[in-house]
């Protein structure tokens, strides 16, 4: 099964427009940087949105805060 991709997780959720990503898009064209980046620097997504969509896009479980050791 092929991996979701960040941005479809992302607008699934409701998490970003097609607006925003748009914007993001042109921006990361613009300054060469990583989508992800330009992304939280615009605000369109916290940086918890996306360690919690980048999560999802690996299978991974998401801990704000790791859980204590036994």
């Amino acid at each position: 099964m092929a991996r979701p991709s960040l941005t479809d997780i992302l607008l699934d959720s409701a998490a970003l427009t097609a607006e925003q990503l748009e914007r993001a898009e042109e921006l990361r064209l613009q300054r060469g940087l990583p989508l992800e980046e330009i992304l939280v620097q615009q605000r369109f997504i916290s940086d918890e949105t996306l360690l919690q969509a980048q999560a999802q896009q690996f299978d991974l479980p998401y801990w704000k805060e790791l859980p204590e050791s036994e």
